[in-house]
C-alpha cells in the first residue's frame, strides 16, 4: 500500500521531495490544492474508499505514513 500511495503522490506532486522522509507535506505547502484534489481521487478510486472532508487535515496527509493511516483506517471501515 505504502508504495502504491508513494507513487500517486509521486505522480500528482512531482519526484522533487524526498516523500518518504517528509513529515509535514501540507504543512511546507509542498503539495497545493490541485495535487490534493488528484490525490485524494486517486486514492479513492485505488483503495475503494472515501475520503471525506472532514479527513483532509493536515494530521491525515504530512506524511506517507499518515496517508497510509488513513487509508488503512477508512478501507477498514468502509469494506
Amino acid at each position: 500500500m505504502e508504495e502504491k500511495i508513494l507513487a500517486i503522490i509521486k505522480e500528482n506532486a512531482g519526484d522533487h521531495v524526498d516523500w518518504m522522509n517528509e513529515d509535514k507535506i501540507v504543512d511546507k505547502e509542498l503539495i497545493d490544492s490541485l495535487d490534493m484534489v488528484a490525490i485524494i481521487g486517486e486514492l479513492s478510486d485505488e483503495f475503494d474508499i472515501e475520503i471525506s472532508a472532514d479527513e483532509m487535515t493536515p494530521e491525515n496527509f504530512n506524511s506517507i505514513s499518515a496517508i497510509v493511516a488513513m487509508v488503512s483506517r477508512l478501507n477498514e471501515e468502509q469494506n
